[in-house]
Order: structure tokens, then C-alpha cells, then sequence
């Protein structure tokens, strides 16, 4: 499909290109053929108006791809840049038409990819990694027509794939974790069924252990599924939220007391200063906005050391933003997982995450949920000693 849609690319780039260069050519020969017929002069100046008409109308087009487009002459000197390609290789065409193409692309494979293309009069195409003017992925397709020393020989077209690139690792990955994680619940359940199933089951007191632990396995599937489906739902923009004045402390104070006896067993002391803060309202909807700071103190409690503290704090950044920050003492997360903790599926401490029954999309479903409300999710962290939660929400204002 991709290689399909570059190919029409170039080719409606090179008609393009033709169209100008030979409305160029016309536009002399009929020049030559006109002047020297006084009596028709008035004609060869429409028509020349009309040519210029087109010519600019085509170089509009080329002007606006976002596709960078090189034309070369037969010893790849530059004869034409757009916009496209200044952005890509971050050159300006002032400087470098009538250059040697290397000191544009800076890259050995795209400009030996130009020299066969021009020899053999052929289509070359693959991918590119650059390092100049910054770290990119192009798909550069080298076309050769001509062998003529100054007219166009060779065009050159390239487009920034980098993040369709990234965007096919990250379903990759996806996939894969998906896989993992569906396989593992199932391989245990499937294990005991069979030991079961062996003769198991007539042992009253390890078929109940065995039954008990299966239920476990399709609660953790159940929730793993239920977690797919509502991210899915949020990345896609279907859900609608039913936006009104929610008085966010209130809400997270009801949250807290939902935990309590997960703080009570890991002898927790909680300080909730939003009750003694005097915050406006925010604009959410009440159900989603209570599921993000549910995923968030959920962490704080099981990531969190016995006989530990959770710190929860707000204060308005400025006319239409509140900051709620949630702080724990627990293991920490190190600054190379920092940036990866909102990923799907990403765990820092995979084994103790799937034994506190995580599905790993919590962290996730946060961050889009703060997002698709106008806010936004980060971390700070010190390793070892704490991790601090910050959601930055717009304020209801009536």
C-alpha cells in the first residue's frame, strides 16, 4: 500500500515537473516563432500570459507539498527545490540551486541512488535513515529521465516517514504484549483444568485451591479486556463526556476512603491537603475524571512502602488551570523509565505489577482520559524514595 502511494506520488510529482519544464520550452520556442511576426505580436503576448498563468499555478502545487521534491541535471546539480525538500534536509534554496546534490542531502545512499537512477534511466525507492539536519526516516524515490547535460536528468523525492515508522513499532509492540499477556492467564487456567481433569478433582481440597486460583486468572482476563477496550475507546475519540462543575476534592476524598483498607494494611499515613485548600471547581465528566485519580492513588498505595505516607496536594497554576499532585514513598521509578511509564503495557517492576494484579494500561488510560479533558498527566521521581503524580486540569468557569 505504502509502496503503491509513493509511487503515484512521484509520478504525479514528475508530471508535474513536466508540465512546468515544458510549458518553459513552449513558451521559447513559440517566442522564437512569434517575434519575428510583427503582425501577430498581441497573440504570442497572451499566450505567454496565459503560459505564465500555468507555470505559476503548477509551481503553487509543488510549493505546497509537504513531500521534499529535488530536480538535478545530468552531473546532479540542482535545477529546482521546493519548500518540502528545504524543511527535510533544512537547506534554503537560495543558497544551494545550482549545487552538487551531496551538499543538500548529505547522505551517500540517497545521492548514489540518483546517480544509477539517472544512468539507467530507471525508478529507485527504499528507506533512508538521515542524521542531518535531525534523526529522520525518509522514503526516497529516485527517478531518472534524461541524459541531457542542462535540462532535468533526475528528480529526487523524499518524504519524513519517521513517525509512521514509530507508529508501526508501537503495534508491534502492542500486539506482542497483547499476546503475552492473554497467553499467560490462559496457559495457568488451561494447566488446571488438565491437572483436574488427571485425577485433581477428586481431591476435594486442592480442586477448591486449583478452582480458586482459575478464578483469579479470569478475573485478571476480565479486567485486561475490560482496560483494552475502554483505551481503545478513548485513543478513538468515541466516548462523550458529560462535562460539569466537580468539586475534585470532595471526589478524591470519597476515593481515599474506598482504599481504606489497603491503607490500613500497609499501615499508610495519608495527608489530604485538598480539603484544607481552597481550589475552584474543575470542568469534568464526574466518572472519568474520578477513574484517572483512582488508577493514580491505587499505585500510590501498592507501590508504596509499609508504614509509608501518600501526599495529595492542589494549588491553581494561574486563571484556568488546577495542579493535583499525588505523592508516595515508595520504590521510586528510575529516569530512563520516566518517559516510558505511560505506555501501554509498560511496567517497571513487571513481576511485582502482575502479582498486585495490574494489567498495566492504568497509567495509560490516565493520560488519555487528562487529555481528552484539555489537562495533561506527568511524573517526577526520586529512585528509591518517592514518585509524585501530577494532573493539570482546566477550572469550570460558568
Amino acid at each position: 500500500m505504502m509502496s503503491e502511494l509513493l509511487l503515484g506520488l512521484s509520478l504525479g510529482v514528475l508530471a508535474i515537473l513536466f508540465l512546468i519544464y515544458q510549458q518553459r520550452n513552449s513558451t521559447k520556442k513559440q517566442a522564437v516563432r512569434f517575434t519575428s511576426l510583427a503582425s501577430e505580436r498581441s497573440n504570442f503576448e497572451n499566450l505567454l500570459a496565459e503560459a505564465q498563468k500555468r507555470e505559476a499555478a503548477l509551481s503553487v502545487i509543488l510549493e505546497s507539498m509537504t513531500e521534499g521534491v529535488i530536480a538535478v541535471n545530468r552531473g546532479k546539480k540542482v535545477v529546482l527545490l521546493n519548500s518540502g525538500a528545504e524543511r527535510i534536509f533544512g537547506v534554503s534554496k537560495k543558497m544551494f540551486l545550482n549545487r552538487n546534490l551531496i551538499e543538500i542531502v548529505r547522505n551517500t545512499r540517497i545521492d548514489e541512488m540518483v546517480s544509477q537512477a539517472i544512468q539507467n534511466r530507471s525508478r529507485l525507492a527504499g528507506e533512508i535513515s538521515i542524521a542531518f539536519p535531525k534523526t529522520q526516516v525518509l522514503s526516497a524515490n529516485a527517478i531518472g529521465i534524461s541524459m541531457d547535460q542542462q535540462d532535468i536528468s533526475g528528480i529526487l523525492i523524499v518524504r519524513d516517514v519517521t513517525d509512521i515508522k514509530r507508529l508501526e513499532h508501537v503495534r508491534q509492540d502492542f500486539v506482542a504484549n497483547v499476546s503475552h499477556e492473554l497467553k499467560t492467564p490462559l496457559t495457568s487456567i488451561k494447566g488446571f483444568i488438565e491437572t483436574l481433569l488427571e485425577g485433581a478433582l477428586r481431591d476435594r481440597e486442592r480442586s477448591e485451591s486449583f478452582l480458586k486460583m482459575m478464578d483469579e486468572d479470569a478475573s485478571r482476563l476480565e479486567r485486561l479486556i475490560n482496560d483494552l477496550l475502554e483505551l481503545s475507546q478513548i485513543e478513538s475519540r468515541e466516548i462523550t463526556l458529560k462535562l460539569e462543575a466537580v468539586d475534585i476534592g470532595l471526589e478524591i476524598e470519597k476515593i481515599v476512603l474506598g482504599f481504606q483498607n489497603q491503607i490500613k494494611k500497609k499501615r499508610l499515613t495519608v495527608h489530604n491537603h485538598i480539603m484544607k485548600t481552597a481550589i475552584p471547581q474543575i470542568k469534568a465528566d464526574r466518572d472519568k475524571m474520578k477513574q484517572i485519580f483512582i488508577n493514580l492513588i491505587d499505585n500510590a498505595i501498592k507501590f508504596n512502602r509499609d508504614d509509608g505516607s501518600l501526599s495529595i496536594k492542589a494549588q491553581k497554576l494561574n486563571g484556568s488551570l488546577i495542579e493535583i499532585s499525588i505523592e508516595d514513598t515508595g520504590i521510586g521509578i528510575s529516569k530512563n523509565n520516566i518517559p516510558r511509564i505511560f505506555e501501554r503495557f509498560y511496567r517497571v517492576d513487571k513481576a511485582r505489577s502482575r502479582e498486585l494484579g495490574g494489567t498495566g494500561l492504568g497509567l495509560s488510560i490516565a493520560k488519555h482520559l487528562a487529555e481528552v479533558h484539555g489537562g495533561k498527566i506527568s511524573c517526577e521521581s526520586n529512585f528509591g524514595k518517592s514518585s509524585q503524580f501530577t494532573v493539570v486540569l482546566p477550572i469550570f468557569k460558568t
